[in-house]
């Protein structure tokens, strides 16, 4: 189409003339009018979205502090719908995450506390909590990816759901190790036993299904596989206590699993009391061991 133009107004090849339309027309001017009447013949733009995602439609509300309303309309794709479990006659936020919401998901909870503070126009830190999809097969991160606001009435939202690759391709097999542990300790045993507020009877049985939800994706992905023990941790006195720890936490993880299931709170504080002294022994041991390979320059830790 600039050909063209370029011809038809800088020439006389096309019109005939005696003289150009405009010989002293830009190439700039050119290709603007070239891109115009090419959009003229184009489609209307599509988007492709590349993740899972759900969007929002809100209703009018003065307070969003309790999170994202169950009546918000949802527009989202068949793949999204299937990682709940759900049809496309699913028309809400309440329908789609209807059985986390009946557990009490924290996931849930700290997408909700992450939007009630954006609806605020404050600034939230991502949020960390997992969740597996229907099928059990894949685990998704939930992430507040943007509000939209008519002055400042929230109308719409965005949420994305991440599919956490696994840890082995990340970072290797000792820090995956390392970074499991810091999960138990930012997402359990931190605001179990170091918070100001203490937790209610729902809270600790919370979080006691958080420790479950990290211990089943450490075992998704093998990451206390006892390969790398034998070959990331070469020193017997350290494997030993590593072992020793690992059949202690397997009991214990036993215990609080049985203590979940009829709720009794001081027993599941009391396990997890004893596992977070378990967890504080392994993560210095794993801190020293991967501190000892970063400083000898190994590509893989």
């Amino acid at each position: 189409m600039a050909q063209f133009l370029q011809r038809l107004i800088t020439t006389t090849e096309i019109t005939g003339w005696e003289n150009p339309i405009n010989a002293n027309v830009t190439d700039a001017n050119i290709d603007r009018a070239a891109r115009a009447i090419c959009d003229l013949f184009v489609g209307d733009v599509s988007a492709d979205y590349t993740c899972h995602r759900v969007r929002l439609e809100l209703p009018i509300r003065l307070d969003y502090s309790d999170g994202i309303p169950s009546d918000a309309r949802i527009e989202t794709s068949t793949d999204t719908m299937r990682v709940f479990g759900r049809t496309a006659d699913t028309e809400t936020w309440g329908e789609l995450v209807r059985r986390h919401a009946e557990e009490k998901s924290r996931w849930l909870d700290e997408l909700n506390r992450v939007f009630g503070e954006a609806c605020e126009g404050e600034l939230s830190s991502p949020t960390t909590y997992t969740f597996v999809e229907h099928n059990g097969a894949r685990i998704f991160r939930p992430e507040l990816y943007r509000i939209d606001k008519k002055g400042k009435t929230p109308v719409s939202a965005v949420v994305v759901f991440t599919e956490e690759v696994a840890p082995a391709k990340v970072g290797g097999p000792i820090f995956n190790r390392l970074r499991t542990a810091e999960r138990y300790r930012t997402e359990v045993f931190k605001p179990l036993f170091e918070s100001s507020d203490s937790p209610d009877d729902d809270q600790i049985v919370d979080f006691a299904r958080a420790f479950e939800l990290i211990r089943d994706e450490s075992k998704l992905h093998d990451v206390f596989d006892n390969e790398t023990l034998r070959t990331r941790f070469p020193d017997p006195d350290m494997q030993q206590e590593m072992e020793n720890i690992g059949k202690k936490w397997k009991a214990l993880a036993d215990q609080l699993a049985a203590l979940e299931k009829v709720k009794d709170t001081d027993g599941i504080v009391g396990v997890l009391g004893e596992v977070n002294e378990l967890n504080d022994r392994y993560r210095a041991i794993v801190s020293r061991r991967y501190a000892d390979v970063i400083n000898a320059g190994a590509a893989t830790v």
